[in-house]
């Protein structure tokens, strides 16, 4: 049935894209051609992409916020070489490890049109985390390599999360431990917000003080992905972070950020449909902390 479906609509999407000019949803361009037109029909209807995987529009900071010295430098500085001996992984994205010129070290993830991969939302997540001061994701930018669009993010010396348990037990203070579970609340209500339905335990770093970076951030905002949390397990995290004075000041940035300015550039990050549900998801927390 489902294939039936597709059929009948690629007939009407090939017949009109030969009378009229098609037009994407979210940002309105006008497709010059039919190549163009199947080929967006492909990405969305086949391979089932989300319409912030296909955009191509330039990624700015959100509300005018200023880069960083650092973030200048990761989008603009020449690269060096890729750097080696440094374990992968096993997800979807296939970063490359770089040294840029300056000596900074970052990850590269280049754009791949996979339902796992979307180096938009890698950047919007960065922008969120800084606008409202969660302080989770590494320096994240928008930037060619080699012809290539996608996202390098600053390379963190950190632990990786399948090693927590260990270090909880072995090598961390109290005082740590109480950081590094304070951080995982914290990023239970950041996961909450992007709809990143990716983060296991592959997707976080630490460090033995405690510090947590919330990286791997592209599955974000598309609904995608295999370990999908409902608010209602989030729950209790989120509310313990709320409870703290980092939990209201960073509630007290969302609340502040939330204007038709903000909505209109999460529109043209990620599309209208994705941006509803991460606007609905934003409004669900403002109301249970009123």
């Amino acid at each position: 049935m489902r294939i039936q479906f597709l059929a009948l609509l690629f007939l009407i999407f090939f017949n009109s894209c030969s009378s009229s000019p098609i037009r994407e949803p979210s940002s309105l361009n006008l497709r010059e051609n039919c190549f163009e037109a199947l080929s967006y029909f492909q990405d969305r209807y086949i391979k089932g992409l989300k319409e912030s995987q296909i955009l191509d529009g330039e990624l700015t900071p959100i509300n005018n916020r200023e880069r960083s010295e650092v973030e200048l430098s990761m989008k603009f500085s020449e690269v060096e070489g890729e750097l080696t001996g440094i374990h992968r992984g096993a997800g979807s994205t296939d970063p490359t490890f770089y040294a840029l010129d300056d000596g900074i070290k970052v990850v590269w993830k280049e754009h791949k049109k996979i339902k796992l991969s979307n180096y938009r939302a890698e950047v919007l997540a960065f922008e969120l985390d800084r606008l409202w001061g969660f302080n989770l994701v590494p320096e994240t930018v928008e930037r060619s390599i080699d012809g290539g669009v996608g996202s390098v993010q600053l390379f963190k010396e950190s632990i990786t999360g399948p090693l927590l348990k260990y270090n909880i037990k072995n090598n961390m203070s109290e005082e740590a431990i109480a950081r590094v579970q304070h951080n995982l609340s914290k990023q239970s209500m950041f996961d909450y917000l992007i709809e990143n339905n990716d983060r296991n335990v592959n997707n976080y770093l630490f460090t033995l003080e405690g510090e947590l970076y919330s990286i791997d951030n592209a599955a974000s905002f598309t609904g995608i992905g295999f370990y999908q949390k409902s608010f209602a397990a989030r729950e209790e995290d989120i509310k313990a972070f709320l409870s703290t004075d980092e939990g209201e000041a960073v509630f007290k940035n969302i609340v502040s950020n939330y204007d038709e300015s903000f909505k209109k550039q999460i529109i043209e990050y990620i599309g209208k449909k994705d941006a509803r549900r991460f606007l609905e998801r934003i409004e669900k927390i403002i109301l249970i902390n009123d």
